[in-house]
């Protein structure tokens, strides 16, 4: 048995008890907004104001033309580009995913007073672009280290795609989460999100997203005549069942598809998968694409060259992370965390399923595609709630259930009540969705907007092959919006805390999914006429408030802990240094070996420098005096540490011979309000 508790709202469970027991009297109910006030003024006394200003802004008028911008000729070739770029996470930010209470004795940043603040970074937090074009066709997708995308971040992104470039992108862009639970918060434009990603924050949103549009801009700069291809294989070890309310069901399906250049090298590659991004938790306190983005990370590095991995989830919202079996490499280094060896296993399991399909995949460069975006009306009544079916029929309503327990699947006793819910005002309610699809070849792709159960989203892509002819359909789930947990009506009466963030109640998904056939139609048959009225984009997000102020760093950059002089197969060479405020981004670190009387740069077997970008190498922070002890001091010492196992435990293609070796360090330092660049390096150090 499992108590239905919401891990986002725990904080505020005590005040759900009144509509637990599902009474009919809505007045005394707490509202959405008066637990917000609640949270803010009792449960973090010493939250941070409000930012300033209170008017939308108009900062996308400010971006200019992208200066000698060259779009690819609208000839009849099949281009496709590729950029990745890293989003703004500095260490301190809390991660989005789980919820959290205010503890005082937890670790705070200047960037979060509640939730608790990150230390260490384990790998890049990226945006991954791709443009595709042909003729006058051309599509951006995007692949983010997110928890998820909110429909407003579209929105966002494609307002400034159209003043960036001068084209017009709705319809044209799709952006999906890969769902890593240790992503950056404070990048959830609504109220009730702020429960799991902490208060949003404008003007971190607005560099966010700008880091975005540059990954769009580049991979469109980057296009060149392509070839496509793909297949399907699975990789069971590399995911298990994370709900036990309802049947067991799990489907290992794992597409994997292949971009080529025009000559037939590897330009990327792009894997749809189901895995929740929970092997960390948030008091791990480090910044990571977790199992998503280490799946990337272990195919990228058995490449001979440069070539991005993109992961799209498809239906992980009742999808855990596994935990294959893989033999360690001996001698075992015990200075690697458990969790960290474990994301390795699945993403060096993973790789080798993809790489005993990847060669042989046929690719051709007669490549069409098209997409299509719609945003759809949704409320009670659309969705067609008979009298008595659920009580909040002129506004959304969320938590239902939350206290109540839940059952396993086969478990005797009692139903939960599920429809004592925590009612939201009419504008916290939100009355619109988005859906898209999207073809390349004969490939059919179609997005949900929000975590899909497996059933739910395996059901739908069937009956949309069906409906299309379409043989081959992905699903992207976590993408373009989202909606909390998608699952069939008798999975949302189950209880458990998956149903408590269905904004609609039990029928919500299911009327979503009803939704699709009229976006595939609309896909091949842009004539098709739908039975609702086109809507608009949704209301742009605030983007002015109260900037952070990098701190100065009360010493210039120096050596605090150097790396032992000799490093044996199963140690760890540590490396820490006084440097600057994490605004300014992750310091650079990279590996440098000794080569005659010189150092240079080492470089791994996909050509990429050996550095802090991959779970090589842990960077940390800590913060002298702390936010816990001192918040008003405008100086503070920044002690940055590198800890870099001279090997790994789980198999790596590339790893490092013996030989003599240093760090090398980049990064910026401010001192009486002036930032400047500033570099480092270690003592050498002798691996064995």
């Amino acid at each position: 048995m499992r108590i239905a508790f919401s891990i986002p709202f725990a904080t505020f469970l005590p005040l759900l008890l009144a509509c637990s027991g599902g009474t009919d009297d809505k007045s005394e109910l707490p509202r959405a907004q008066d637990v917000i006030a609640d949270l803010a003024a009792d449960v973090v006394p010493d939250a941070p104001p409000p930012p300033d200003g209170t008017v939308e802004s108009d900062s996308i008028e400010e971006i200019p033309p992208f200066d000698g911008f060259v779009f690819p000729p609208g000839d009849d070739l099949f281009r496709v580009g590729i950029a990745v770029v890293e989003t703004p996470a500095p260490i301190g930010i809390p991660t989005a995913g789980y919820g959290q209470s205010y503890k005082k004795d937890d670790t705070h940043s200047p960037f979060t007073v509640s939730f608790i603040a990150t230390t260490q970074q384990q790998s890049p937090i990226l945006a991954k672009a791709a443009y595709l074009s042909r003729g006058e066709d051309e599509l951006v997708v995007v692949r983010l280290d997110k928890i998820g995308t909110t429909a407003k971040l579209l929105d966002e992104l494609t307002r400034r795609l159209d003043k960036a470039t001068g084209r017009k992108w709705d319809g044209k862009v799709i952006l999906a989460s890969n769902h890593t639970h240790l992503g950056p918060g404070r990048l959830w434009e609504d109220p009730v999100g702020e429960f799991a990603n902490y208060l949003y924050w404008p003007p971190y949103y607005d560099l966010y997203v700008a880091s975005i549009l540059d990954a769009c801009l580049a991979a469109v700069s980057d296009a060149e005549p392509a070839r496509f291809g793909y297949v399907r294989t699975e990789c069971p070890e590399c995911h298990g069942d994370r709900r036990c309310e309802n049947p067991l069901f799990i489907d290992d399906t794992l597409w994997v598809m292949r971009i080529e250049r025009a000559d037939g090298s590897l330009k990327a590659v792009w894997l749809d998968f189901a895995i929740h991004g929970t092997v960390f938790g948030y008091k791990d306190q480090v910044l990571s694409g977790d199992a998503p983005g280490n799946i990337e990370l272990k195919l990228e590095e058995a490449f001979d060259s440069d070539v991005p991995v993109f992961l799209f989830q498809s239906w992980g919202g009742d999808v855990s992370p596994g935990d294959p079996t893989v033999a360690a490499v001996e001698p075992v280094n015990p200075d690697i965390p458990a969790d960290f060896d474990r994301l390795e296993r699945i993403g060096y399991a993973a790789a080798g399923h993809v790489l005993e399909v990847l060669p042989d995949i046929e690719t051709t460069d007669d490549v069409t595609f098209a997409s299509n975006t719609l945003r759809i009306p949704i409320d009670a009544y659309l969705i067609g709630y008979e009298e008595g079916e659920w009580p909040f029929m002129e506004n959304a309503a969320m938590l239902c259930g939350t206290n109540q327990a839940s059952h396993c699947w086969g478990e005797p006793g009692d139903p939960p009540n599920m429809l004592g819910c925590l009612p939201l005002t009419a504008e916290e309610t939100i009355r619109q969705f988005t859906l898209s699809t999207f073809r390349i070849g004969e490939l059919l792709f179609f997005t949900l907007p929000g975590e899909p159960h497996a059933d739910y989203a395996v059901d739908a892509a069937k009956n949309i092959a069906e409906l299309t002819g379409y043989e081959d359909v992905v699903v992207v789930g976590y993408a373009q919006d989202h909606w909390g947990y998608l699952m069939k009506e008798y999975d949302w009466f189950l209880g458990g805390y998956e149903p408590t963030i269905s904004a609609w109640g039990p029928k919500q998904a299911d009327y979503m999914i009803a939704q699709l056939p009229h976006v595939a139609k609309k896909l091949l048959d842009p004539g098709y006429a739908l039975p609702w009225e086109p809507l608009g984009f949704s209301k742009q997000p605030l983007l002015a408030g109260k900037k952070y102020e990098p701190f100065d760093s009360s010493t210039v950059v120096e050596a605090r802990q150097q790396p032992a002089a000799t490093v044996k197969p199963a140690e760890t060479a540590v490396f820490t240094w006084a440097g600057g405020d994490p605004w300014f981004g992750t310091p650079m670190v990279t590996l440098q070996r000794k080569e005659g009387d010189a150092f240079v740069p080492v470089y791994r077997l996909n050509s990429t420098p050996f550095s802090n970008r991959t779970f090589w190498m842990l960077t940390s922070l800590e913060m002298k005096p702390s936010w816990n002890e001192d918040k008003k001091s405008t100086t503070r010492e920044f002690l940055w540490t590198i800890s870099m196992p001279a090997k790994r435990n789980v198999p790596t293609p590339d790893g490092l011979p013996a030989g003599t070796y240093r760090f090398h360090v980049e990064g910026v330092v401010q001192q009486a309000g002036k930032a400047a660049p500033a570099t480092i390096d270690s003592e050498p150090f002798t691996l064995e």
